[in-house]
């Protein structure tokens, strides 16, 4: 009969520093947004973005430190909200936030925009390459504890942590 797998477990110090940290940014980001009501929130939303996008990172890194899946998470939210922010600030305000001189851009978004969505761009790149990455060595960390695991049990060696156990021969290969 196979065995079930366990799920990883959550680690209450990451689940208290990954919601911590993001009441954090919502308080700094609503006082930011608010603080900065011209051109259509445009800094408010900059300076929100490019602060989620640095605690996405570093939640990022605390994740490694403290093996918490939902530290992880929160990261992963922080970050991609950081970057649907940057996007907002860059093609919903008005082009008066990128020193055009209309309020209204009814055409869609200016030329002068076009080096911030580049970079914005970039940032979605990177994040998506960190993804692919994290989810890829996940698949190798799995496959390498599997194999760790089915060598303890054919050869009887414990784990850290628990109790010895027998190794599980089977008895008609017994001499």
């Amino acid at each position: 009969m196979p065995e079930t797998v366990e799920p990883p477990k959550m680690s209450m110090t990451a689940v208290i520093l990954g919601i911590v940290f993001l009441l954090i940014l919502v308080l700094i980001g609503v006082v930011l947004f608010f603080s900065f009501p011209s051109n259509g929130y445009f800094y408010g939303m900059l300076f929100t973005g490019i602060l989620a996008l640095v605690f996405g990172v570093a939640l990022y890194l605390s994740s490694a430190l403290l093996r918490g899946t939902f530290l992880r998470l929160a990261s992963t939210g922080a970050y991609w909200f950081g970057v649907v922010l940057l996007l907002g600030a860059d093609l919903a305000t008005p082009d008066t936030a990128f020193g055009g001189t209309s309020g209204n851009d009814n055409l869609g978004p200016g030329l002068s925009r076009i080096p911030f969505l580049i970079i914005i761009l970039i940032v979605i790149g990177i994040g998506l390459g960190i993804t692919v990455w994290t989810t890829s060595s996940k698949k190798v960390v799995d496959i390498r504890e599997d194999k760790r695991e089915a060598w303890r049990r054919s050869t009887g060696v414990v784990a850290p942590g628990q109790e010895q156990q027998p190794p599980k021969t089977d008895p008609n290969t017994q001499r």
